[in-house]
């Protein structure tokens, strides 16, 4: 009947777009979105995007990465793992924590995160 036809027939694709898809996509060996990496890790694409920044900040701790995201996230080990392996490596993490830090610091330029903060005041914060 009519009355049924409203927005369930209406299917929008939402696609989902990381901060860090652009750091992920020039790097050789890793996916090119966050979107992808989920997929083949079964995580929500929100989820792999939080987990892959707690593991590229823990890289930048000292001490044993997978460890230190762990406590973080709450993932376990085996799933941090697989998401690193699945990323590239370590190599990846690296470029992601520098790409996030803007670890190409002294050329003075304005980084993504920068300008994040900017538009998105508070978030960061807790990021840290």
């Amino acid at each position: 009947s009519a009355h049924h036809a409203g927005p369930n027939f209406i299917r929008i694709k939402v696609i989902f777009m990381s901060i860090l898809d652009p750091i992920l996509a020039p790097l050789a060996g890793a996916p090119d979105t966050v979107l992808a990496l989920s997929q083949k890790v079964g995580l929500d694409p929100a989820t792999a995007e939080k987990v892959i920044m707690s593991l590229a900040q823990a890289h930048l701790a000292q001490g044993d990465t997978i460890a230190i995201a762990s406590q973080k996230t709450g993932m376990g080990k085996d799933a941090l793992s697989q998401v690193v392996s699945e990323l590239g490596g370590e190599e990846t993490l690296r470029a992601v924590a520098r790409g996030l830090t803007g670890g190409y610091a002294g050329s003075g330029k304005f980084t993504l995160l920068d300008e994040l903060r900017l538009i998105l005041p508070g978030v960061f914060g807790k990021l840290r």
